[in-house]
């Protein structure tokens, strides 16, 4: 049975956990993740993690879950796609 569930689909966050050997399930969470510029990038960043890790951990609710974010930002500025 794997030790946690990975509430996310990037690939380099599989890759990364596969070559440090970890064993764990990937489920990609059913959230749309939030763009709001009424967040700071790091607000944006916790935001969007703890609602794929509670979309997961609802359907999952005996198995540990790791979520994790990321936004592009030079200090209080987020780039790309971050804010609509």
């Amino acid at each position: 049975m794997p030790s946690f569930i990975l509430a996310s689909a990037s690939p380099r966050r599989i890759a990364l956990l596969q070559a440090a050997g970890f064993d764990f399930q990937i489920e990609h969470p059913a959230i749309e993740e939030s763009r709001s510029k009424f967040f700071s990038p790091s607000e944006l960043t916790l935001f969007n993690a703890f609602q794929k890790a509670a979309a997961v951990a609802n359907q999952h609710p005996e198995e540990f879950v790791l979520a994790a974010d990321t936004v592009v930002a030079l200090e209080d500025r987020g780039f790309g796609t971050v804010y609509l």
